[in-house]
């Protein structure tokens, strides 16, 4: 991807914040079960709330929830809307990270703390030199692993900027513990995923997810996830056993997809092998995470409230 183009995108999610009011409804109906949505009211436009008012998205006529034109081979499951919750206090507008006894979520600049019925406990803004806005996180044995990018200030992107910095953050007190520059793989940076043994990190730039192994001090990194160009970039990435879980919400392919991950990763372009759609409630599809006990359930970031859903096939 160009740097022209990139730096188009990201202005122009930022810039399409003027139009729209911080916490507008959508017009998608309410279901039970979310295979059965698909054309959603012309000219509607979802956002969220003003902590990260830039990003938002304007859904054209014709747009589907999912919008899957290019992912007719992918086997459909079904994904039921259990719960929705809205918060007070806080914000998911990025991502979220569950433990057994707390939820985190992301926002561009914060992450914040909740019991694990969305109590909010605490707030801690992230601040790394270099860098101005936090992606999709997760957590793992106790951290918090989260992707930090430089992006756009005042609307204007300068490619000059741009840095990729994985933080390493405690989670007993949101304090970062550890950095890693991968600017060097990585230009545009979103979600993270540390599954015990690999980083996987999501990619704009170039519509990859890079696997890192940890040796030391450094980060190494030891092969790259390619799946189709229309499915765009990751919002969200988590890995269980030998499966890899993505969520996408700008391309042609929407929804939370699967791969069954292979022994090596080459540049061969990897087929999902099936999408749960997952509505856009009050923005695009943002970050997600499994609810610990419950392997076949998921909460969804949505900004000012996090959506949970029941997964068809994924035995609890």
């Amino acid at each position: 991807m160009s740097q022209l183009y990139l730096a188009t995108f990201a202005t122009a999610l930022i810039q399409l914040s003027a139009v729209v009011q911080a916490n507008e409804p959508t017009n998608i109906p309410d279901s039970t079960t979310c295979f059965a949505i698909e054309n959603l009211p012309d000219g509607r436009v979802s956002s969220i709330n003003k902590a990260d008012a830039g990003i938002i998205r304007i859904a054209q006529k014709g747009v589907q929830t999912p919008n899957n034109k290019a992912a007719n081979d992918v086997r459909k499951a079904e994904s039921r809307l259990v719960e929705k919750h809205t918060f007070n206090g806080g914000a998911a507008t990025q991502g979220l990270a569950l433990a057994k006894k707390h939820y985190f979520t992301s926002t561009s600049s914060s992450i914040f703390r909740y019991n694990t019925h969305w109590k909010l406990l605490e707030e801690k803004m992230i601040r790394i030199d270099g860098v101005n806005h936090i992606g999709a996180i997760d957590y793992h044995d106790g951290f918090i692993w989260a992707g930090l990018l430089h992006g756009p200030e005042n609307g204007k992107h300068d490619p000059k900027l741009d840095r990729s910095i994985i933080a390493k953050i405690r989670d007993s007190d949101l304090k970062v513990v550890k950095t890693w520059d991968i600017s060097q793989d990585v230009t545009w940076i979103d979600p993270v995923c540390f599954d015990g043994q690999h980083l996987w990190v999501g990619d704009l730039s170039d519509l990859g997810i890079h696997r890192y192994k940890i040796e030391g001090e450094r980060l190494i990194r030891d092969g790259t996830l390619r799946y189709p160009k229309p499915m765009h970039f990751s919002q969200g990435i988590r890995v269980v056993g030998k499966k890899l879980y993505t969520i996408h919400t700008f391309g042609d392919m929407d929804g939370l997809f699967e791969f069954d991950l292979p022994e090596r990763l080459t540049d061969d372009t990897l087929r999902p092998t099936r999408v749960w759609p997952i509505v856009e409630s009050l923005s695009h599809l943002e970050g997600f995470d499994f609810i610990p006990g419950h392997p076949s359930q998921i909460w969804h970031a949505q900004g000012t409230q996090v959506d949970r859903y029941e997964l068809s096939d994924l035995a609890d």
